[in-house]
């Protein structure tokens, strides 16, 4: 049933969301070597673990979207785009990069208003 308030009791907050992710892909990826299988594995499983670590933070009218990125470093530079319809008021997000001497890896998780 449809309660007429917009705005979360709890609303996305970027900064704990930080501390999450950093959390996590440090301990995870410390001395990692970049191998395509395994890191493909690893993306996956990274991406649910920090998606059920930011959703026990209780975020209401709040969708979780997370991504990992895992590359290797080759001495090569990385483009990546990701679009949404996006409220400037409602939505945010948080992300975190991490490298070491093989591979370099980008998680994001965005905070989208959900209705």
């Amino acid at each position: 049933m449809n309660t007429y308030r917009l705005e979360a009791k709890t609303p996305f907050k970027p900064d704990h969301v930080n501390q999450v992710i950093r959390t996590l892909i440090d301990n995870e990826l410390d001395g990692v070597k970049y191998d395509p299988e395994t890191c493909a594995r690893l993306c996956l499983t990274l991406s649910a673990e920090l998606r059920s670590r930011v959703k026990v933070l209780g975020y209401d009218r709040c969708k979780l979207v997370c991504t990992v990125e895992i590359g290797e470093k080759c001495s090569q530079s990385v483009c990546s785009v990701v679009r949404f319809l996006w409220d400037v008021d409602r939505d945010n997000y948080a992300f975190y990069t991490y490298e070491n001497t093989h591979i370099y890896a980008v998680a994001c998780v965005y905070g989208v208003y959900y209705e």
